[in-house]
């Protein structure tokens, strides 16, 4: 299991870049921290309840960056 899914690390193209979203503290106060550093890693659409978290003040969309897990589903 690999930190990121980048092209140089897994050559599995990315979907979606972050850069334009700013990481912000739960009172959306700035942390200084741009979304870039969510580019390549597994991303929940949505506002977590604690923790800090992504904002595009231009779309108004939260978004926040997960650990990377394995799932194994068994058809049935």
């Amino acid at each position: 299991m690999l930190q990121s899914s980048t092209d140089e690390q897994a050559g599995i193209q990315n979907l979606r870049f972050y850069n334009n979203f700013r990481e912000m503290r739960q009172d959306m106060s700035y942390t200084g921290a741009s979304g870039g550093k969510a580019n390549g890693n597994p991303v929940i659409k949505e506002k977590p309840k604690k923790g800090n978290f992504l904002y595009n003040e231009e779309t108004g969309e939260y978004v926040h960056s997960v650990y990377a897990r394995i799932v194994i589903r068994r058809k049935l």
